[in-house]
């Protein structure tokens, strides 16, 4: 997906029009044309709901400005980035990535934010992780990793920031349990359409599976074993790859909480 309407990038319009549906009143979870001819919108090239967990909907209500909300969320996603490369020094492995980082950014993609939030989480953050997980459901498996590692707290804590950020996102006007399920049912068939790198899930299972049995050694790769079992990876979440590309190690290594891996940051 690259526009739903034109000269407007498309993630960036669902996050904005789903935000300013909560606030005007409107079902969030109705088909995306229903919303957009709310708003004079008459050219949209989507059937369906805008899928999003409520903690991403109440995380997203960042994009409800009235004004430069595009650009805005193109200045989220960079700055993100930027903050990325200074936490991880990935050098020049990382090139390659440049193109997703650079779509992630065009489009005002949460993924440049899940990048940042992983590797946050990579050095410590249950909350990271479970801000991320809220935004892309993908790195749940990387909380998976943290209880083989026996990194249970940490495991828990994501987790109850995870629970938490979407209960919180249920008291949004019009956001409900139901409403959600129903939306990732429907927008399920856009699955297979557009440029998905997912890689076949009788590939992906069986090496996700076997990386749990190196996870101690290898987890800063645990973002790469985590997009093998996700069946949709669109290009811009490629760009978290530049996490275990990068050369800085978890902030506890070296420490005493290196010793204590139940010991983190909240």
């Amino acid at each position: 997906m690259a526009y739903l309407v034109p000269g407007v990038p498309g993630d960036a319009f669902l996050d904005w029009l789903t935000a300013h549906a909560i606030l005007d009143g409107f079902d969030p979870h109705a088909p995306v044309p229903d919303i957009a001819a709310e708003y004079g919108w008459g050219v949209i090239d989507l059937a369906w709901p805008h899928p999003r967990l409520p903690g991403a909907l109440l995380l997203g209500m960042v994009y409800a400005f009235p004004i430069g909300w595009l650009w805005l969320a193109r200045a989220v996603c960079l700055g993100a980035l930027v903050w990325t490369v200074r936490l991880v020094r990935p050098g020049w492995l990382a090139v390659p990535l440049v193109l997703f980082a650079a779509q992630a950014v065009w489009y005002g993609n949460a993924s440049a934010v899940v990048t940042l939030l992983v590797a946050v989480a990579l050095r410590g953050s249950p909350a990271a992780l479970g801000a991320a997980t809220v935004l892309r459901l993908w790195p749940w498996f990387i909380g998976l990793v943290w209880l083989v590692n026996g990194r249970w707290r940490d495991a828990v804590k994501a987790a109850g920031w995870f629970a938490g950020l979407n209960l919180a996102g249920l008291l949004l006007p019009g956001v409900t349990v139901e409403g959600t399920v129903a939306a990732f049912v429907e927008a399920s068939r856009y699955a297979g359409t557009g440029v998905n790198w997912a890689v076949p899930l009788w590939v992906g299972v069986p090496f996700a599976v076997g990386f749990l049995f190196f996870a101690r050694r290898f987890e800063r790769w645990s973002p790469l074993a985590a997009l093998a079992v996700s069946p949709v990876v669109w290009g811009h979440y490629l760009t978290v790859l530049v996490v275990p590309i990068g050369k800085t190690p978890r902030r506890s290594e070296g420490s005493g909480a290196a010793s204590n891996p139940s010991r983190s940051r909240v």
